[in-house]
């Protein structure tokens, strides 16, 4: 009989006091989860208001009239707005590779179709 021995009252003490302590491990995992929660809404968030930026105030700063070659009314300025929404994506697939950054790229790139509702509201009220 494993409960009358010392070996038995033994472990079943030890049994009783571990579900009395927090596991260290399982609280850093909680810990873990929300910061991972945080960065990727803090590179969701920042994605969207960056496009944000980019398109709606873009287009009032480098869209003027200046008669190029290929962009009608428009000057080769233009060309920025393109290449640093470019710019946002390259960073969120850099970031998709340094781990501590991972959830950080992740938002950022979930941003993305976000910021294409804007460039569309952005061309449909031009």
């Amino acid at each position: 009989m494993i409960g009358g021995t010392w070996h038995g009252r033994l472990a079943r003490e030890l049994r009783m006091s571990d579900h009395s302590k927090p596991d260290p491990l399982a609280t850093s995992s909680q810990n873990d989860d929300r910061l991972s929660t945080r960065k990727f809404l803090i590179g969701f968030t920042s994605g969207v208001i960056a496009s944000f930026i980019l398109w709606v105030l873009g287009r009032r700063l480098f869209m003027h009239p200046g008669g190029g070659e290929f962009f009608g009314l428009y000057d080769y300025s233009v060309l920025l707005i393109p290449l640093l929404g470019s710019c946002k994506i390259a960073l969120g697939i850099y970031l998709l590779f340094v781990p501590r950054w991972k959830r950080l790229g992740t938002g950022l790139l979930a941003s993305a179709p976000f910021g294409a509702m804007i460039l569309f509201g952005v061309c449909a009220s031009n």
